[in-house]
């Protein structure tokens, strides 16, 4: 089909024929964030030399609910939100409650003992430090 063709199709409209290969497969995989990732903590992860900083979202999550481990190069979050009281009846409940856990692939082995966490108005701030023999080394060359 020419692409005059094509463009003169009335199925062919922004956003209902997929452009490319990648368009196909990133729709076919793609899930609604609104309702697929609101049980699961959001983070943003930051990766440096020697330590990786993971924030993650948790409204009205309490540090008790709140569980963390690391075991070899994964970080795991797990936690509980409580549904909150209220004096009438409920008319509407959009907010997830319940338990969940997200699991991180790390990019290298942590130092034991070298995790600090900070859970600071709705978001948590985990550092995690990089194994001190986990880290590349330089190797002098010797010539003869």
């Amino acid at each position: 089909m020419s692409n005059y063709l094509l463009n003169q199709s009335p199925f062919f409209k922004q956003g209902v024929v997929p452009s490319t290969f990648s368009d196909i497969f990133e729709n076919l995989f793609s899930f609604d964030k609104e309702s697929e990732l609101s049980s699961v903590p959001l983070c943003n992860i930051e990766w440096e030399e020697d330590q990786v900083i993971v924030t993650a979202e948790l409204p009205g999550v309490q540090k008790e609910d709140l569980s963390i481990t690391v075991d070899q190069k994964n970080l795991s979050i797990k936690g509980e939100r409580k549904i909150p009281e209220i004096e009438g009846k409920s008319l509407l409940q959009e907010r997830y409650t319940g338990s969940y856990e997200r699991t991180i692939s790390l990019p290298y082995l942590i130092e034991d003992g070298g995790v600090e966490a900070v859970l600071k108005n709705g978001v948590l701030t985990i550092i995690l430090k990089r194994k001190e023999d986990s880290k590349p080394k330089s190797i002098e060359v010797k010539i003869n």
